[in-house]
């Protein structure tokens, strides 16, 4: 956290500090336990947190592992708004752009409803209960000219297809996966069309026709050949399709 203004001065009596001495104190702890050629950067660093920002930073002394060149700290990130949703999480989030004159927030919750709100005034704009067994693990959407597709993925194994503006379902629930869907997302193939992408936790990703609801016959299955985080090395991704 930066220091306010005037700090610099007021917190030793009106004596201004320099630069320098200001990230010496905050960053003190730090500086003990570093190598000495990586002091200088570790000073820089804390004096950017300090005071908002380095000008200039000085050269790495010689054998140092890193060094900063210029530093900037943003300001913390301030609450605009929160919506109130009881005591239902939210589990997935997706923007709903080009439909309204400003973007759209499109919330999957827990309880498998899913809904639209408007993030300049926390307005409800629809809500559905998608018939999801469970929660909703991912929204995605597919912007066109003249209206928006939004899919739903949910803890059921099921894929849902909406009307982005009168939330009406398009489809039939679309089967394929045998556990939870975790992932959508739509592309854009070469040909121009579009397609809807699944992926699930049975290891199977799916494609989808957004206009038809159906999935071509074969289907790909993913595996990691053995994967384990400890050893990354031994990943060897398998497609059988």
């Amino acid at each position: 956290m930066s220091l306010a203004a005037g700090a610099t001065t007021s917190a030793f009596h009106g004596t201004a500090l320099p630069a320098e001495l200001w990230g010496v104190i905050f960053g003190a702890d730090r500086l003990q336990r570093v190598a000495p050629a990586d002091r200088t950067g570790v000073r820089q660093l804390a004096t950017a947190m300090a005071l908002g920002q380095v000008e200039h930073a000085t050269p790495p002394e010689a054998g140092a592992a890193w060094s900063v060149r210029a530093a900037h700290v943003t300001p913390r990130i301030r609450l605009v708004r929160q919506f109130a949703a009881g005591v239902i999480r939210t589990r997935s989030l997706a923007v709903l752009s080009g439909q309204y004159d400003h973007d759209m927030v499109l919330a999957g919750d827990e309880d498998g409803v899913l809904r639209l709100l408007d993030p300049d005034d926390g307005t409800e704009l629809w809500r559905v209960d998608t018939g999801h067994r469970g929660e909703i693990r991912s929204v995605s959407v597919l912007s066109r000219p003249g209206g928006a597709l939004v899919a739903t993925g949910g803890a059921d194994g099921q894929v849902m297809l909406w009307d982005a503006v009168t939330a009406s379902r398009i489809h039939p629930p679309l089967l394929g996966h045998a556990k939870g869907v975790n992932t959508t997302m739509f592309l854009r193939l070469p040909t121009g069309a579009d397609r809807l992408v699944s992926a699930g936790y049975d290891g199977v990703v799916r494609l989808w026709d957004p206009d038809t609801g159906r999935s071509p016959a074969r289907r790909c299955t993913v595996t990691t050949g053995g994967w384990a985080p400890s050893r990354p090395s031994r990943a060897t991704p398998v497609r059988r399709c």
